[in-house]
């Protein structure tokens, strides 16, 4: 393609890209926000075809046809614009419409002060065991698999579990 930079050029690319724009729009919008209604990709194609227009064909402009197809030039500014576009708007649902199993909650104050509050007194209950004990509770609760412990302290399989049992029963009866 010869210097897309005169008048002629530019407008035959303005062409071409119009008739790309609606399908690559809703390419984006199915991307980022999962489907869009017809109206709203409608509405982005012509924000698009705006931002080709605006200020003598700038943005088009930049397109430089050494470095990629128009449909791959497009397609990036498509994807930014679009993005853009939902980064923009915030939710549109309802909060009568979500469930109260879709909300999560930040843990309270007073529940965050609790949890630290039990993991010390487990950890000094946990102080009182014997230093083989201790490895195999330390192991135990930074949730490594029975064989993981086994095999870390030279141990059967079984007298992980039966230690862990035991264990179990001193921490309960010191926490």
């Amino acid at each position: 393609m010869p210097d897309s930079k005169n008048a002629e050029n530019l407008e035959q690319l303005f062409i071409e890209a119009r008739a790309l724009i609606p399908t690559e729009v809703q390419y984006a919008c199915r991307k980022y926000n999962h489907g869009a209604p017809p109206e709203e990709v409608e509405e982005l194609s012509a924000q698009i075809l705006l931002l080709l227009l605006e200020h003598d064909y700038r943005r088009l402009k930049t397109y430089d046809c050494q470095k990629a197809k128009l449909k791959t030039w497009l397609r990036q500014v498509i994807r930014h614009e679009v993005s853009h576009h939902y980064q923009k708007q915030p939710s549109q649902e309802p909060i009568d419409d979500v469930s109260p199993d879709e909300i999560s909650y930040a843990p309270t104050q007073e529940t965050e002060f609790l949890t630290k509050e039990q993991q010390a007194l487990l950890l000094k209950a946990i102080r009182t065991l014997t230093l083989h004990d201790q490895q195999l509770a330390h192991l135990k609760l930074s949730e490594a698999t029975d064989e993981e412990i086994a095999q870390a302290m030279h141990l059967k399989l079984r007298s992980v579990q039966q230690e862990w049992s035991k264990i179990g029963k001193k921490l309960k009866a010191t926490f």
